[in-house]
């Protein structure tokens, strides 16, 4: 949440205005659960039958690596129940307007694949002591370096098949001076890579990412701390693996 204050409407209050509901995860993924629910009752409705059932499935954290468990207890459910799914859609995108000279409509991705994700903890050991004798540096001065090395040295672009796919899609969309490069990002990777220096949806998805997000070192503000870590957040893509990374 951060500062309260800077938040145009409390994070907690699910003020309604301008049209929305403004609050934390009104975007990550409340309102598409509440979009599913009333697309859902929209079509029982109108009498709507699908060719086969329908599930719904709902929890605190959808992720695999959830301290509850929500994940595989739907897994447990439907094998407990003898049902087999056709197939399972997480969350989805978002659909985005757009009125342009070729297209006017809704954008939607389909998404085909997801980024494995892993924490990665850097860490400094060191004698630790007072802050009026810090000596050569403290062990968080030494972490810092080391977090400046990693965001100095991101992974190298590439273009995956199923991006490229994805951006020949969105060309029909894409503004008339960056046409040709997702009508061709093979054959304009170079301009495809100065674009992802400028937009970070773009570089997302043209390498795996290392996001530094949090840090630890002393518990007061006079102490050396003996150990300081960092945690970086990385979304690995395909065709790079944990170790590979690490």
């Amino acid at each position: 949440v951060g500062d309260e204050s800077k938040w145009t409407h409390p994070p907690f209050d699910a003020q309604i205005a301008d049209g929305c509901i403004w609050g934390r995860g009104s975007i990550d993924c409340k309102q598409i659960i509440l979009g599913g629910m009333e697309s859902v009752e929209q079509l029982i409705s109108e009498g709507f039958q699908p060719e086969c059932d329908v599930y719904l499935c709902y929890g605190a954290n959808e992720e695999i690596s959830a301290s509850d468990k929500t994940a595989p207890m739907f897994v447990e459910y439907f094998e407990a129940m003898g049902i087999a799914p056709g197939f399972v859609m997480d969350e989805g995108h978002n659909l985005t307007p757009y009125d342009g000279p070729e297209f006017n409509g809704y954008l939607c991705n389909i998404d085909l694949g997801e980024k494995a994700r892993t924490e990665i903890e850097l860490y400094v050991e060191s004698a630790g002591g007072h802050a009026m004798e810090p000596g050569s540096g403290s062990a968080l001065g030494l972490l810092a370096k080391g977090i400046v090395a990693v965001e100095a040295n991101p992974f190298p672009y590439r273009l995956t098949p199923l991006v490229e796919t994805e951006l020949k899609a969105l060309a029909i969309a894409a503004p008339a001076d960056l046409k040709a490069v997702y009508q061709d990002p093979q054959g304009h990777f170079a301009e495809l890579c100065l674009l992802a220096k400028q937009d970070k949806k773009i570089d997302s998805l043209l390498h795996t990412t290392m996001a530094v997000t949090m840090a630890q070192g002393s518990s007061t503000s006079n102490i050396l701390p003996q150990r300081a870590s960092a945690v970086i957040d990385c979304r690995i893509m395909d065709g790079d693996t944990i170790d590979s990374v690490v």
